[in-house]
Parts: structure tokens; C-alpha cells; sequence
């Protein structure tokens, strides 16, 4: 998949692997954060039994902000 957000590392692109047919899954991401160059995220998804529309629960460790990006001198992620 590509997109934007956390486990996709910031404008990228990710993979999933479910380790639990349809139930769990391992996903990791690798994207670009203005200002932070080039940055990766991972982790675990939990799903809801059904067919369609399923709700998951994600625990991930990714970036989350660029200071730089809404105007502070900081530049730390």
C-alpha cells in the first residue's frame, strides 16, 4: 500500500503479513517526513472477525511529528 501516516514512515509506502490468517498481522512502512529525510515505522494489527468493514487495533512504533514542519526551530522527530 502507499499513503500517509505512522506506519507508513511519514509519504511512503508499506507492507503487511498476516501471521494469523485474517486475525493478526506484522506491518512495516518506509517514507519521507519533511525535514527528517527518509523514515520507517512497524508494527502489530489485531482484527475483528467478519468478512467486511473489520475493526483493528494497531500498536506501532513510528514517527509521529516534525517540529520544523509547523514553524519551531526544533527539528528533532
Amino acid at each position: 500500500m502507499v499513503g500517509l501516516g505512522n506506519t507508513f514512515g511519514g509519504i511512503g509506502g508499506t507492507l503487511e503479513y498476516f501471521l494469523v490468517p485474517s486475525r493478526i498481522s506484522m506491518v512495516a512502512g518506509l517514507g519521507q517526513l519533511p525535514g527528517a529525510g527518509t523514515t520507517g515505522g512497524g508494527g502489530l494489527r489485531a482484527y475483528s472477525a467478519g468478512d467486511r468493514h473489520r475493526l483493528f487495533v494497531e500498536a506501532a512504533v513510528a514517527p509521529l511529528a516534525v517540529s520544523d514542519a509547523i514553524g519551531f526551530s526544533d527539528s528533532r522527530t
